[in-house]
């Protein structure tokens, strides 16, 4: 079976079937598909409430632990919304992976979105105050795991990166360059997000990051950008305003 092939089959009937049947309190169940990625059918259900129903075992795997970590960030002061899921069910014979639900974070997700230069760099600040504020947790918990896909590993990540912008502008690949000759982290490892990039931030209609969703792949580890050729870094003054945020808090 290929890598991302799902192993379960999942459509609306299947979705709503499902959800009527652990969730008896949110019957009658109306949904609405809002993306299938990799691991997860996502569903809009009943209009205030996102579920997300793993497809494959990897991603129920990673629902697991983003379930418990989530709960364990509730307990602690964020600059921006998160998702706190209000609804999990267990595996059992009718379906083998876990199905968790969440409160809709109103807005779009920034993908979304035409940006213009001066939009992306003023949501620079709030993110940095986020990701200073998410790396203050306490991150010497049972549950904390390492870097197993090696997203901070610069010597296996940067000749990818690299690689993959052989057309991007001059500034871009330069900024990736630099990351390369970051200093090694030797502190404490904190908790990152572990896939950062536009379509797991949400924005207000005033273009403004209003929350950030999907941490199923954060794992506990060093610091380090990842996903930054998804997001416009050479937006005039945004690394700047990002490294203020951070220093802020």
């Amino acid at each position: 079976m290929p890598q991302w092939t799902p192993d379960v089959e999942i459509d609306d009937t299947i979705g709503a079937q499902l959800l009527a049947s652990r969730f008896p309190e949110l019957s009658p169940v109306s949904l609405r598909l809002l993306g299938s990625g990799w691991d997860n059918h996502a569903y809009l259900v009943n209009g205030t409430t996102v579920f997300r129903i793993p497809h494959r075992k990897l991603g129920a795997e990673l629902m697991e632990t983003e379930c418990t970590f989530l709960a364990y960030l509730a307990q602690h002061h964020l600059p921006l919304p998160i998702p706190n899921p209000q609804f999990v069910a267990a595996p059992d014979e009718r379906f083998p992976y876990r199905i968790a639900g969440y409160p809709l974070i109103e807005g779009t997700t920034a993908d979304g979105v035409e940006w213009t230069l001066a939009e992306r760099a003023a949501n620079a600040e709030a993110l940095g105050r986020f990701l200073a504020a998410l790396h203050r947790i306490p991150s010497n918990v049972p549950f904390a795991i390492g870097d197993k896909l090696k997203r901070a590993d610069l010597q296996y990540r940067l000749p990818i990166a690299l690689s993959d912008l052989s057309d991007a502008p001059k500034g871009l690949r330069e900024v990736f360059e630099e990351i390369g000759t970051t200093p090694q982290f030797d502190r404490q490892p904190v908790w990152v997000h572990g896939d950062l990039y536009s379509r797991h931030l949400v924005v207000d209609p005033y273009r403004r990051v209003c929350g950030l969703i999907d941490w199923g792949g954060r794992p506990c580890r060093r610091p380090r950008p990842r996903h930054l050729d998804r997001v416009d870094v050479s937006a005039p003054g945004f690394l700047g305003r990002l490294q203020g945020g951070l220093r802020r808090c």
